[in-house]
């Protein structure tokens, strides 16, 4: 019935509409109703990242712009935002609506009622007169209300040069007619933000509903703050405001509103001293004392003290050393230490630092042996079996051209070297999905005289009953996770493997082998054991982290992440999925 009475245009006509569907006159409830509706018409199912960039990409540029400088984990938290961010400009223009009326009334109260109370405002009018006024015979006439406002204007100019505008504090204009549409604002400690800067700070969520109830400290009652703040007479794109800035910010310390700057060419984190005496944070002898002179114009000053400062961002928590030091800059100053241990990611560009693990998730497993970490495997063979040694397998010359190239690219990363071993059994090449070839080792020899395990896989049912009440996942799959293994000493001459060039042995844990997926089970639940069932689930590489709020997974997804930086064991990021309430593990849809 479909193919017969519904044409193939239908259908495309629903999906340009979807693609060219933008908020324009609608509002932002309305915009998201209307797309999707028009998903559910086109019977469209793509994922969560794919539907909130098609939100994005049709909201209005005004709202954009402020919506993508917060962050924002899922749909709804999405919608939440833009929803605000359209309130907080209606009520803008509707206050703006209210002074342009009053100002107008203030200008000319009565003259219009007085002159002519019948007086209605026409766009020719002005035009007639001026035609009827340059005729030579015509008589002169007293001049119309608007003519006098005119010349009461053209009287004042000269006094406009001491006109002083209260939005950027300049003098010759008005407010109304700045060239700058960045009013200044001066926050109680001295700080100065743009109108726009100050929107974007009231509605970080994580910081609106703390700040009113807090004592800020101030920086210093004499001196003030240090940092470059400037008036800009021209509007400039934001990109351009990024060029001369530093990353300035606020967080809280002891549910105290403190001021933090990060600068990467610091040698050290500091704390000022005022903060620390302020707040009572208790203090350590320094082990290595110092001088400095670059952060106070008072001379060289000392430094032989520390202090341990916990600090919050947002939904960031950390615990840093601090040297403490009499500076007027800021209440702490993150540097290069910081960066160094939190291995963060820094955009030039965008001014914006990043916990990203970048190490955990390479392009590549990095070269070299992995860490020895307490688990190895070992191939304990049958006693009086006879370890096979077999003849390679016949190959053309393109296939013996790809082994040798396997085999070299193997041997620069450290995993396999030649071996003089007894034993030896052939490769083979076998096809991949994306059309390349793979490297296989036959072991089935090998592994008809090797002694089994009886380590326990566990039971998939067992592992899904443990997901209940959970509403936010993240998977994360392990990049070449059997390579990331060692073989124990005395048994690698036991994996040796023959080309037509030569005889190799493995120096890591090789596929094909018995008792392997056991080893790395092995790893996995020594690694992950304390979080395995209680918000870890493990099932070989394929590491399931689960919670019932987004608060409990950003921690528990730290802490995963933190285990596999420490253990170094890689993950592969095309295969990660991250906060999500819906994906696929191990063949099941899993869901909230």
């Amino acid at each position: 019935m479909r193919k017969r009475f519904v044409r193939v245009y239908y259908h495309q006509g629903l999906h340009n509409k979807l693609q060219t569907l933008t908020q324009g006159s609608l509002s932002v409830e309305d915009y998201y109703k209307e797309m999707k509706m028009a998903m559910m018409r086109a019977d469209i199912h793509e994922d969560l990242e794919a539907t909130m960039a098609q939100f994005l990409r049709g909201l209005r540029i005004d709202i954009v712009d402020i919506v993508e400088l917060h962050h924002y984990l899922d749909l709804n938290e999405l919608l939440d935002k833009p929803i605000k961010v359209e309130r907080r400009l209606k009520r803008r223009d509707t206050v703006r609506q209210n002074s342009n009326s009053q100002s107008g009334i203030w200008r000319n109260p009565t003259t219009r009622n007085k002159t002519n109370p019948s007086f209605v405002p026409n766009a020719s009018k002005p035009n007639e007169a001026c035609q009827g006024s340059m005729r030579p015979n015509a008589p002169l006439s007293k001049p119309t209300p608007k003519e006098g406002i005119k010349f009461n204007q053209e009287v004042s100019k000269p006094r406009t040069r001491a006109t002083k505008c209260f939005r950027c504090q300049g003098f010759g204009h008005i407010a109304s007619q700045c060239p700058n549409q960045r009013a200044l604002i001066m926050l109680p400690n001295g700080d100065m933000l743009t109108d726009e800067e100050k929107e974007e700070y009231e509605m970080m969520s994580s910081l609106e509903e703390e700040v009113d109830k807090l004592e800020e400290i101030p920086i210093n009652d004499k001196v003030g703050c240090l940092m470059a703040r400037r008036a800009l007479a021209t509007q400039t794109s934001r990109d351009e405001l990024q060029r001369e800035n530093i990353f300035y910010s606020r967080c809280h310390i002891n549910n105290k509103v403190c001021n933090l700057v990060i600068d990467p060419g610091s040698c050290t984190n500091v704390a000022s001293a005022l903060m620390v005496e302020r707040l009572n944070l208790p203090i350590t002898e320094h082990s290595r004392p110092y001088k400095i002179q670059w952060l106070n114009n008072s001379g060289e000053v000392r430094i032989s003290k520390q202090v341990l400062v916990t600090f919050r961002i947002g939904r960031y928590e950390d615990d840093i050393v601090c040297d403490v030091v009499s500076m007027q800059a800021a209440h702490i100053l993150l540097g290069r230490p910081w960066q160094f241990d939190r291995r963060v990611t820094f955009d030039d560009f965008l001014n914006k630092y990043s916990f990203l693990y970048n190490d955990v998730f390479p392009d590549d497993v990095p070269n070299g042996l992995p860490p020895l970490r307490g688990i190895e495997h070992q191939i304990d063979s049958i006693p009086g079996a006879f370890l096979p040694n077999k003849a390679p397998y016949r190959t053309n010359p393109e296939e013996t051209q790809k082994q040798q190239r396997q085999v070299e690219k193997l041997l620069g990363k450290g995993w396999i070297r030649e071996s003089l071993s007894s034993c030896a059994i052939p490769v083979l090449l076998v096809p991949k999905k994306d059309r390349g070839w793979r490297m296989c080792t036959d072991y089935r020899a090998i592994n008809t005289v090797t002694v089994n395990y009886r380590h326990s896989i566990p039971r998939l049912d067992d592992m899904l009953d443990e997901l209940h009440c959970a509403i936010i996942f993240t998977k994360i799959d392990l990049k070449s996770g059997y390579h990331q293994i060692h073989i124990k000493d005395g048994d690698k001459w036991k994996t040796a493997f023959k080309t037509k060039y030569g005889l190799y042995e493995w120096l890591v844990m090789p596929f094909n082998l018995t008792n392997v997926p056991s080893t790395f089970i092995r790893l996995m639940n020594y690694v992950l054991h304390p979080f395995i069932g209680k918000f870890v689930v493990v099932y070989f590489n394929d590491i399931l982290i689960y919670s019932r709020s987004l608060e409990e997974h950003a921690l528990y997804l730290q802490a995963v992440l933190d285990v596999l930086r420490k253990e170094r064991l890689y993950a592969n990021l095309k295969k990660y999925t991250f906060y999500t309430d819906q994906l696929v593990f191990l063949r099941y849809v899993i869901s909230a």
